[in-house]
């Protein structure tokens, strides 16, 4: 595997330290996406591109975003077909691979913004679960993807006009509680595995019913 234009760890004792900000530092092409690495501690030891992160599984960063109304209703999205891994699947609200340096929240906003034209989202003392490892496999794509992943439960925010980017989003759509604990009971393929097993994390801590309780402007 050429692995030329990825960057190392920055655990490098005896090289020189010109070479070692080279390979942490190595610039960052256009077509490509990069992600801080991370080790099993959640500490940046490099960057390395997004699909030699999937390829060999190693740790990086990401985070959720759940869009409620005060009537418990939570906005998924279907994402393309066309999508590699978990097309045409509902997922969380917004999704996003932390860039390099970015902190959780910060990604939080900036995908509000990116997938959803949403802006002035309200991240302060907002129920979140904290950075936490997960680990997930899809063989059909031959990828891992191995993630410190926190979730952010929002519940105030503005919104003048829903976009959302074809190739990216197949459909989004406002679900009711009752309605989605319905669809994962019959039909939990229809789902991506990251969203079930979030959605049943936040579930045990009580945090989504007590997050959808608060206005939103719209």
């Amino acid at each position: 595997m050429d692995r030329s234009n990825d960057a190392q760890p920055s655990n490098m004792q005896g090289r020189p330290e010109e070479e070692r900000n080279e390979c942490i530092m190595d610039p960052v092409p256009q077509c490509e996406e990069w992600v801080d690495w991370v080790d099993e501690n959640n500490q940046v030891v490099g960057q390395v591109t997004r699909k030699r992160a999937l390829q060999e599984g190693l740790h990086h960063r990401a985070v959720y975003v759940w869009l409620c109304k005060e009537n418990g209703e939570m906005l998924l999205q279907k994402r393309a077909t066309s999508k590699r891994i978990g097309g045409g699947q509902w997922d969380v609200s917004v999704a996003e691979h932390l860039l390099p340096g970015e902190t959780y929240r910060d990604a939080a906003r900036r995908g509000l913004m990116e997938e959803l034209n949403v802006s002035d989202a309200d991240l302060t003392n907002v129920p979140c679960l904290e950075p936490h490892y997960r680990r997930l496999f899809f063989p059909e794509a031959k990828a891992v993807e191995s993630e410190f992943v926190a979730s952010f439960v929002v519940n105030k925010w503005s919104l003048e006009e829903l976009q959302v980017d074809p190739l990216e989003v197949a459909e989004v759509r406002w679900w009711q509680p009752e309605e989605l604990s319905h669809y994962l009971d019959v039909s939990i393929h229809s789902f991506t595995p990251w969203f079930c097993a979030e959605y049943r994390a936040l579930m045990q801590r009580g945090l989504l019913p007590n997050a959808c309780t608060n206005n939103h402007t719209a």
